[in-house]
């Protein structure tokens, strides 16, 4: 008995662990708090640039999976675009990218 109630102790600070993090100004948010969208560490924005105008996947990957996983990353973000790309570009299918029209991966079985 004694041994389950040091063990429960023991995960206390992991679960506050859980529930506390850092956002971008480095400042701790206590995501128990609120949940709401607006007490979020990163907005909309902020997530898409990191998963698509910073990732290797999304800027230098010629894989058919990374242009794949790239058009999804957009279709979860509708509207937002990268501060990069030219103002003619409004998603990332919409202009140009490193694996665009090559079919397939890699190899004896990729066309151009």
């Amino acid at each position: 008995m004694k041994a389950v109630i040091a063990w429960g102790l023991g995960l206390l600070p992991t679960a506050w662990a859980i529930a506390v993090l850092r956002n971008q100004d480095g400042q701790l948010v206590n995501l128990e708090d609120d949940m709401s969208a607006d007490a979020s560490p990163c907005d909309g924005q902020c997530r898409f640039d990191i998963m698509m105008c910073k990732s290797f996947m999304c800027t230098e990957c010629t894989y058919e999976w990374c242009t794949e996983a790239c058009q999804k990353i957009q279709t979860d973000f509708p509207g937002l675009r990268c501060s990069d790309w030219p103002e003619a570009r409004t998603s990332f299918s919409n202009g140009e990218f490193k694996g665009k029209g090559k079919l397939g991966d890699a190899g004896d079985f990729a066309e151009k």
